[in-house]
């Protein structure tokens, strides 16, 4: 916009998919950051791009909303091993960020957490993984937690914590509270 001359403030509607200006490395949201130092999540962009078309706009919106769902309530619950603060911490630094403890309602931490959110998009946005996870045999749903716990990089992700925001989601998914 600055190219044309316009110097107000412009609002411009972002699709979900569309986090990041891969050409430029920036994050698009109200304070645009500078990703050059931080290329997994411009990666993540890409691949968010790709669970968009292969799954389709809808099902990836969806899997999309619950996935930052289930990060914030990680987030907010303080649960180490889920919530990659040794990954977060040096992301935030790279990212030109200094915070003493990652709160939920910092606009940057969408930016910082978006890699395995988009991560956990995959797994929630797949009819594959989510009749996985709405299968009523336990390998099915071990296999499901298996892989979500690969993509995200943990060692595991424990299923039997039903405060858990994820097992939640796999509850709900099994008891028709949400409909895929």
């Amino acid at each position: 916009m600055a190219a044309r001359g316009i110097t107000t403030k412009v609002e411009v509607f972002v699709p979900f998919y569309r986090r990041i200006c891969v050409q430029h490395s920036r994050w698009l949201d109200q304070r645009q950051l500078d990703l050059r130092n931080t290329p997994e999540i411009v990666r993540a962009q890409q691949r968010h791009r790709w669970i968009t078309r292969r799954h389709g706009r809808q099902h990836a919106g969806d899997g999309f909303g619950d996935a930052v769902h289930i990060v914030e309530r990680w987030l907010r619950r303080g649960n180490p091993q889920a919530l990659h603060h040794r990954c977060w911490q040096p992301r935030l630094a790279r990212l030109g960020e200094t915070l003493q403890a990652l709160e939920v309602h910092v606009p940057v931490l969408h930016a910082v957490t978006y890699p395995e959110i988009v991560a956990l998009t995959g797994m929630l946005a797949s009819p594959f993984w989510t009749a996985m996870a709405n299968s009523d045999h336990a390998v099915n749903r071990d296999r499901f937690y298996r892989e979500t716990a690969r993509r995200l990089g943990v060692p595991s992700v424990d299923p039997t914590d039903s405060l858990d925001p994820l097992f939640q989601w796999t509850y709900d998914l099994r008891y028709g509270q949400i409909g895929r």
